[in-house]
């Protein structure tokens, strides 16, 4: 046993030693290797020098957009932290610790392990009055309000807290962080695209004054998302291009996925269903390399679409379950959920499948909390009715209606115009022509305003057919 002993303070010794002569090797290079040396103070339990090579590798991983590397990197930082006495000293550096673990976390959408990380420090934070530490941690926990939980009003007043701590401390990354999220609050969950927009081109500005390229990427791949659902379709495309060269040039892998994934959503926009195939497909190459799973959900969601509307419907639901089956492991956008369950009943009535619970469907429906989706789930409702038996057709009618009124309430334009052309099917099949034709002829036009040629083609050979 004291053999044992003596071996292993040996061993840490050298360790330390050797840790000290890679500083002094690669003085001049020296975040290069802050991984190896990380691992010898560790080994020498000298966590003290431990925790701050980790702290500064894991700040360098995440300028660099390897997130995933800057995570493992504060994970490992706060382990070292808590193998420290306990003084105010190492309270302060454990406070920074999980608010960076926070960051990083919630940068690629891991709301639920972004609030697990910073919950223990919130009170000690307050209590110091780390304003810089608070503005990351009330972003971290309005995006898991918006997000998560889906308390609107709880998210929007943490961001807009976290603003102003950022204003006050001049903390240029918590202030772009903040209107990043307060931006993708706005659009998502109140379809204010004005005040959406405005925080969103804030967040950018001050990516493109340092120069950071996969920030920019990201940013404008979430604008893209925006002007996408607005109904600006020629804007989001050339937006979320624009984030794939960004991405490209970055090298980062985060970055690649979103912009790939997003720009894949702008072209089903446009119609041009096979390049969205294309680029979604490669968007979750990226996004399954990463352990992105958000944008791996989306990317499947509207792979199922396009398989859904050339008529594929068992791969449909594939891409479905696959959606569902990636947004479940981000915890979040319970919303997105009840929508995604209600098209996968859509496809699998289409592929022969009969066997639907209309009534939990419906009842699902009201539970939806984004205002984005409120017409998007009674479109899928409205086409469920109307596909399921040939006898629901006033209760297709009544859905489809009140899609109609919902996203033309919430500027919903695009989405406005296929419910439109959902509404021409519903008179199509109950024999009126004429009505079928008019609300096509409506739908065309919204469809030429939001620049959505390929559905403009579609819809004319629609209607082509009534003729």
């Amino acid at each position: 046993m004291v053999y044992d002993s003596i071996l292993r303070e040996k061993k840490k010794k050298l360790h330390d030693q050797i840790a000290a002569a890679i500083e002094e090797v690669y003085s001049e290079d020296l975040g290069n290797h802050y991984g190896i040396l990380a691992e010898h103070y560790l080994a020498a339990e000298n966590f003290e020098k431990a925790s701050e090579v980790l702290s500064l590798a894991g700040k360098r991983a995440a300028r660099k957009g390897s997130l995933s590397e800057a995570i493992i990197h504060a994970k490992r930082n706060i382990t070292a932290l808590e193998r420290l006495p306990w003084t105010d000293h190492v309270e302060e550096r454990l406070i920074d610790a999980r608010t960076f673990l926070g960051l990083y976390y919630s940068q690629i959408n891991y709301h639920v392990e972004a609030y697990r990380a910073v919950e223990p420090v919130v009170e000690l934070a307050e209590k110091r009055k780390k304003l810089k530490q608070l503005s990351v941690i009330y972003t971290i926990t309005g995006s898991y309000h918006s997000f998560v939980s889906e308390d609107f009003e709880c998210g929007l007043r943490d961001l807009k807290s976290a603003i102003d701590l950022s204003e006050t401390a001049q903390a240029f990354a918590p202030y772009v962080q903040a209107n990043f999220w307060l931006g993708a609050s706005f659009y998502q969950l109140a379809c204010d695209f004005e005040n959406g927009l405005n925080h969103f081109q804030k967040a950018l500005q001050l990516a493109v004054a340092v120069n950071s390229l996969w920030s920019m990427s990201t940013i404008k791949s979430n604008l893209s998302a925006l002007l996408y659902f607005r109904g600006a379709l020629s804007a989001g495309l050339e937006m979320s291009a624009e984030a794939m060269r960004l991405a490209e040039e970055s090298g980062d892998i985060f970055s690649k996925a979103q912009s790939y994934v997003s720009h894949g959503c702008c072209l089903y926009g446009r119609g041009m269903l096979k390049e969205a195939t294309v680029n979604l497909s490669k968007g979750t190459e990226f996004g399954s390399r990463g352990g992105y799973f958000i944008w791996n959900a989306i990317a499947h969601y509207h792979l199922a679409e396009i398989c859904h509307l050339k008529g594929e419907f068992q791969e449909a639901v594939c891409h479905y379950e696959e959606a569902m089956r990636f947004i479940k492991r981000t915890q979040g956008w319970p919303s997105w959920l009840i929508l995604w369950k209600t098209a996968l009943a859509l496809s699998n009535i289409m592929n022969g499948g009969q066997a639907v619970d209309l009534e939990s469907l419906c009842r699902n429906a009201m539970k939806i909390k984004q205002k984005s989706a409120e017409g998007w789930i009674r479109r899928y409702l409205g086409e469920i009715f109307l596909n399921i038996d040939g006898y629901h057709f006033p209760e297709a009618q009544h859905w489809i209606e009140e899609a109609m009124e919902a996203d033309q309430r919430n500027g919903m334009k695009w989405h406005l115009a296929r419910d439109i052309a959902v509404y021409a099917e519903l008179f199509k099949r109950k024999g009126d022509a004429f009505k079928a034709k008019e609300q096509l002829g409506r739908a065309i036009d919204l469809y030429k305003e939001c620049g959505a040629d390929g559905w403009v083609m579609m819809a004319e050979e629609e209607l082509a057919s009534l003729s």
